[in-house]
């Protein structure tokens, strides 16, 4: 049957966030609903960016996103949002929170929502299988004839590179610079210094806070959950003194996810940097004492950085290995993107597992975070990848960034987003629908008003970094400088 909003996810995954709190999917991540008088009026409750909170009554002011640390796996499957989402999906509606997929079903992108019907139905659950499982408002009548195949866990914020796209939220190595340049950016937008301290936003409505402690790191110290995403009239219904990204500490927590998931067959794991999260080798052990990892497929998201002994310890007994590396340009442009990462490192390991893949079944593929900053150059990176006598590369996966915003290629202007296209041609064939769904992307909208925030905090990046833009990626300099000295790229482009 046709059915455009159908995904099994909500059915057989499990997934948590960097806080330690299950959501929905790391999809929904990218969806913020409009207000809270929004969601009431279309009765969607009180959730947000995927979060699962403990009831969806938006009038509930005694309400907190459901903690892995107290929840178990059995009782979060008839989450109260879990059953919006099925329901939905089951009348063959597509659900606001599933934005992401939506838009990239329509731009011809290979969503997730696609790519994970074909995995379960591998596994032996399809759309048939979820109307015979679930009544009309979305409960699992027997999650016991549901099995959980797939786990999607973020583990926690630990990372060693704050690459310009990413934030404190999901590095902790952001949380410096965070701290230092949070002043000068306050006043560049709102031209007042901040009689607060620097905080920023993580997943669902939570605001972390840094300060400095008293070995003179910056660390995170307040936690806040608000009841609200309009942050200006939200309510704060959980305020504590405490780094809420050392859930990943927990032994007993990463045993008993493993125990109660005896069915697994797929986890993804990503942070932060997840080879830097030792406790999460316990998990693995788990499932290794169990006699199930010979059944399991594990898959991660890295920036190949350090490859700890024990992991390739670990790996030998699981079905399956699939590494995703992080990867966004070649050479300096890469180590300018994601800084302060080291090109020769990453080639070094990436021969390490060519090599490894005589002793484990490992699938090496590399992902791209199509963006602002690396799109004039995907040709370089994917030739250069493909280059190479002694990197057996699996895959290359060309990713869309969609947040924040002004990374996004659809700020780019029109005229260049054309230059842009012509560019993406000199990407070999074989990549051609990935290299189509880019560009259906780029055009899908138009956020030209972000330009100047870009331009606003590449420079401070630049400044803090000691840096330069314009020589590590001097072909969009150029045409940047061109857009912005009024006519002249237009000029230029309408001769040539």
């Amino acid at each position: 049957m046709s059915n455009n909003s159908w995904c099994p996810i909500p059915w057989v995954t499990y997934s948590i966030n960097s806080l330690g709190h299950y959501r929905v999917c790391v999809q929904a991540n990218s969806y913020k609903a409009p207000n809270d008088r929004w969601k009431r009026e279309n009765n969607m409750g009180k959730f947000s960016r995927g979060t699962l909170w403990e009831t969806n009554d938006p009038t509930e002011i005694a309400n907190e996103p459901v903690s892995c640390h107290t929840t178990s796996l059995d009782e979060v499957r008839n989450n109260v949002f879990l059953k919006e989402i099925r329901s939905y999906m089951l009348r063959g509606e597509r659900h606001p929170v599933c934005k992401r997929c939506n838009n990239e079903d329509d731009n011809g992108i290979l969503s997730r929502r696609m790519s994970h019907r074909e995995l379960h139905a591998n596994d032996g659950f399809t759309i048939d299988d979820a109307f015979k499982t679930t009544s009309s408002d979305g409960t699992i009548t027997d999650t016991n004839k549901v099995p959980l195949f797939a786990a999607d866990i973020r583990l926690g914020n630990l990372c060693n590179q704050k690459c310009r796209m990413c934030y404190p939220g999901e590095s902790s190595a952001w949380y410096q610079e965070w701290y230092d340049t949070f002043q000068e950016k306050h006043k560049i937008y709102y031209g007042t210094a901040s009689p607060k301290p620097p905080k920023f936003t993580a997943s669902g409505n939570s605001k972390i806070t840094l300060s400095v402690n008293n070995k003179d790191k910056v660390v995170a110290s307040e936690y806040q959950i608000l009841d609200s995403e309009d942050t200006a009239t939200a309510n704060v219904i959980v305020d504590r003194k405490k780094d809420p990204y050392v859930w990943t500490d927990s032994r007993k927590l990463f045993k008993t996810l493993s125990y109660y998931s005896p069915d697994m067959k797929h986890i993804h794991m990503s942070g932060g940097e997840p080879l830097m999260i030792t406790e999460h080798y316990e998990f693995l052990q788990g499932y290794v004492d169990q006699g199930q990892s010979k059944d399991i497929v594990l898959n991660y998201n890295t920036n190949l950085s350090n490859i700890p002994d024990r992991a390739l310890d670990l790996w030998k007994s699981f079905k399956k290995i699939e590494l995703r590396v992080s990867i966004d340009a070649v050479g300096k442009r890469n180590e300018y993107i994601r800084y302060p990462s080291n090109w020769e490192i990453i080639l070094r390991n990436l021969r390490l597992l060519t090599d490894i893949k005589k002793e484990i079944n490992l699938s090496l593929e590399t992902i791209t975070t199509v963006q602002m900053y690396n799109v004039l150059y995907l040709d370089e990176l994917v030739n250069t990848l493909q280059s190479f006598d002694d990197i057996k590369i699996d895959g290359i996966i060309l990713h869309m960034l969609h947040d924040p915003r002004y990374f996004n290629i659809t700020t780019l202007p029109l005229v260049i987003k054309g230059i842009v296209a012509t560019e993406l041609q000199k990407i070999p064939d074989t990549f051609k629908k990935q290299v189509q769904g880019i560009i259906n992307h780029m055009y899908s909208v138009d956020t030209r008003d972000a330009l100047d925030q870009f331009f606003t905090e590449t420079r401070i990046m630049d400044n803090y970094r000691k840096q330069k833009f314009e020589e590590f990626l001097p072909k969009l300099n150029i045409l940047l400088m061109e857009y912005k000295n009024e006519g002249k790229l237009v000029d230029r482009v309408s001769t040539t």
